[in-house]
């Protein structure tokens, strides 16, 4: 199948992946300002990133001849390049805005200016994808693909299981990432599904996400399992959602309203909260959004510069918050700023490369 029809193609994962960033974003901006409903898509999001980064580099491992040489030096400096000059905007934006003067003086801000850590950018993120990159540059650079696949599942898990005492953040989402290995291996098989299996498998699970949302509720559940699996069914309905778009527009906007029907109905029994029952409605508008041709030049920014949009946008909503009391102000002003700092971003960091390849370090 040429890559243009695929339903995994690099224009309509691109374009995914600028609806996820916003989505990160929405999420963040209604715990930031704050908003009276905040929809839970943060987590399972960036969940949806891990899987299409671990999707991208193993498509890319087969594609391309001698893939793993150079490949930790080069990928370590495409995620901290940025990084690091988000964090002197960062720190720039605390001097002049905040007018906080003396964050030179505290050794934790410093040295995660030069390691490109936590404080500077809320970027646990990228520590986390240095550490799935090398995990896959040992497993692949030693193994056959099946048990590279195995072997980096493994050491995922170990590591997820080893931060569990940390934030949730941390081990909520990372086994997305093998998750993403196992959407390339079986990339054909998937492509190959009929239309009606689709709509079927979508319904499905979307009423187990319905009641599976529930169990958050329940003390003795292991936020490392709940967290991973309630990414794992969001990451489905993304996958259900390309495939589904790919048999055109009717079926595919049929099929998501099905989704939201029986989400909606279930989770109305259950009797949870908004920011419970917003979940699929939300999800749904940025995967419609994604889908659009219409709009794919727009999809197709924000997915160019998600990377570089994640790492300054929470430094921009703070920075409007200041500006404006408004919420729709300060919510127009925290984005358009993300973006125009974020292509800035993406630019000069290209400075420092000799790829000229588009997209986020997580996009190959």
């Amino acid at each position: 199948m040429p890559e243009s029809e695929s339903a995994f193609s690099f224009k309509r994962t691109n374009r995914l992946r600028g609806m996820l960033i916003l989505g990160v974003f929405l999420f963040h901006f209604c715990n930031f300002f704050p908003a009276e409903v905040k929809p839970d898509i943060g987590h399972t999001f960036v969940g949806a990133f891990f899987l299409l980064s671990g999707f991208g580099l193993l498509e890319s491992f087969k594609r391309k001849e001698n893939y793993l040489d150079e490949f930790v030096g080069k990928k370590t400096a495409r995620l901290l390049v940025p990084v690091w000059i988000a964090g002197m905007i960062v720190l720039m934006a605390k001097w002049i805005v905040f007018d906080n003067h003396s964050i030179l003086g505290e050794h934790t801000y410093l040295f995660d200016i030069i390691s490109g850590g936590t404080t500077t950018t809320v970027s646990w993120f990228v520590v986390e994808l240095i550490f799935f990159y090398l995990f896959f540059y040992l497993a692949f650079k030693h193994l056959s693909v099946r048990w590279a696949i195995v072997a980096v599942s493994a050491a995922v898990a170990l590591l997820m299981i080893l931060l569990s005492q940390q934030e949730g953040m941390w081990y909520g989402s990372g086994m997305m990432f093998p998750a993403g290995l196992v959407l390339s291996y079986f990339r054909e098989k998937i492509e190959s599904v009929k239309p009606h299996t689709i709509l079927i498998v979508s319904v499905t699970i979307s009423l187990i996400f319905a009641y599976y949302m529930k169990m958050v509720r329940l003390p003795w559940y292991s936020g490392l399992i709940y967290g991973n699996l309630q990414c794992l069914l969001v990451s489905l309905l993304v996958i259900l959602s390309l495939l589904g778009r790919k048999t055109g527009v009717g079926k595919w906007l049929v099929s998501l309203l099905l989704c939201n029907i029986v989400y909606y109905a279930l989770e109305t029994s259950l009797q949870l909260g908004p920011n419970i029952i917003t979940v699929m409605p939300v999800m749904t508008i940025f995967l419609v959004l994604a889908g659009m041709d219409t709009i794919a030049p727009l999809t197709n920014l924000f997915g160019n510069v998600s990377y570089e949009f994640y790492l300054i946008h929470a430094m921009m909503i703070f920075v409007s918050m200041t500006w404006f009391s408004d919420m729709l102000l300060c919510f127009i002003s925290s984005l358009v700023l993300s973006l125009i700092i974020a292509i800035a971003i993406n630019r000069v960091s290209k400075i420092f490369f000799d790829n000229k390849k588009k997209g986020g370090p997580q996009s190959d």
